[in-house]
């Protein structure tokens, strides 16, 4: 697999970003831990420098991450 397969993460509002590899797992299949930072909208956008494919060329995801449920003890 290829080792340039870049991962950039963001959250709207705002300007938290997060770069990184992505791993190569087989096929063509690959895989990235993603850790949001606090509740709110992130897009995902995959670059691969070596086929000059920039980060905005291909689709992007999006998700919304939030405030984890703490269980409440009566």
């Amino acid at each position: 697999g290829r080792h340039d397969v870049v991962v950039l993460i963001t959250r709207s509002p705002g300007n938290w970003q997060q770069r990184q590899f992505a791993n190569p797992v087989e096929g063509g299949v690959y895989d990235a831990e993603i850790t949001p930072d606090t509740a709110g909208a992130y897009a995902v956008f995959v670059g691969v420098p070596s086929l000059n494919i920039d980060l905005d060329e291909m689709p992007y995801w999006s998700f919304q991450a939030t405030e984890p449920k703490h269980a409440q003890h009566p």
